[in-house]
């Protein structure tokens, strides 16, 4: 039988809903039936999981922009991870369906988007997540290459071409401390007083921007969610984009600078000849 043939049979369908979650390398996987499930050789963990309605428009397809709403229970794995900072990456989310009486077991997918946000209710115990189709999300109006000194590619891209496995901008350093959203990482300020700045830290699947670094004591965006300290994380270099300080003199790729360094500072129109 057909998958379209067992989800309109009135008595021999028996529907099977299967949540899985993608966060910077991770998966978390659940469902909603009774028991743990296997499917396509992934265990999804009986879980107490809910979803809003999907609304189907006449023949098919999704409400442009129409968002998916899933609750979880806030000791869930996957929810602790936004209970004290949000975490560097969005998670993505497939949704689904299965017959458990389907003997080719037929997967197919109902729902995929990202998370955009996660709130809490009933005093903290349960998680809604909001979740945009990818439709929604890859949708946005991107910026052009903008008329600028400072390069417009971003570091480690397919224009920038610096490879971010490079040993030169890759790292692995030891925490010996951590307060707030401040690290220590010995050995860091060996490469440089802002080697790191504007550059990521890596922990547990999880990125942090680097925004700020004194020696071995750097800055982050926003502290992780469990501290770093006694573990050796990935650290990679970062780019303020300039010709001479950036592209030339600290990742020698002047040919691949992707700005207009030479942007006259004076607009004749505004100041005159003189």
């Amino acid at each position: 039988m057909t998958f379209a043939a067992f989800e309109t049979a009135q008595e021999t369908g028996r529907p099977v809903e299967l949540y899985e979650f993608l966060m910077g390398g991770e998966f978390f996987r659940f469902t909603s039936d009774q028991n743990d499930y296997t499917a396509a050789g992934n265990t999804f963990i009986r879980e107490n999981v809910s979803r809003s309605q999907l609304r189907v428009l006449p023949g098919g397809g999704q409400r442009d922009g129409e968002k998916l709403e899933v609750v979880l229970p806030a000791e869930n794995g996957l929810v602790k991870k936004f209970v004290l900072v949000v975490p560097g990456k969005k998670p993505l989310m497939t949704l689904y369906r299965v017959h458990r009486n389907d003997p080719d077991q037929q997967l197919v997918t109902l729902f995929k988007g990202q998370v955009q946000s996660v709130s809490f209710t009933q005093n903290g115990r349960q998680a809604t997540m909001q979740i945009a189709p990818l439709t929604v999300a890859n949708s946005r109006p991107m910026p052009r290459h903008t008329y600028q000194n400072l390069c417009n590619h971003m570091l480690y891209d397919a224009r920038c071409k610096i490879l971010e496995t490079d040993v030169t901008f890759r790292k692995f350093l030891p925490v010996t401390a951590a307060s707030g959203s401040t690290i220590t990482a010995t050995g860091a300020g060996a490469f440089g007083s802002d080697f790191f700045v504007a550059g990521f830290v890596e922990f547990q699947a999880d990125f942090r921007l680097i925004v700020g670094q004194a020696t071995d004591v750097l800055t982050l965006n926003l502290p992780f969610g469990v501290s770093p300290v006694g573990q050796t994380l990935r650290f990679q270099a970062g780019c303020k984009h300039r010709l001479v300080t950036d592209c030339q003199t600290k990742f020698n790729n002047v040919v691949n600078f992707g700005g207009f360094p030479f942007v006259p500072t004076k607009n004749p129109f505004e100041t005159g000849l003189d």
